[in-house]
């Protein structure tokens, strides 16, 4: 998972860990149902607003490069 910086109101930490966990897993292997499971859960993430949240723009690109990623 990629190192986020935490700011004042971001995006839920805990949310956005259990995302990125889901995602790493599957793009280490070459599932077509799971990388297909992936890339539904990154179009669709949304994460709740939180005091101490991860940098929305940094998430938000990580999301968008995780999407590329996916074959």
């Amino acid at each position: 998972m990629t190192d986020f910086v935490v700011s004042l109101r971001g995006y839920a930490r805990s949310e956005v860990e259990a995302l990125f966990t889901k995602v790493d897993a599957v793009l280490a292997t070459e599932d077509e149902n799971a990388l297909a499971e992936a890339r539904t859960l990154l179009e669709s993430a949304k994460f709740t607003i939180a005091l101490r949240g991860y940098n929305r723009g940094a998430v938000d690109k990580a999301i968008a490069e995780s999407l590329a990623a996916l074959p």
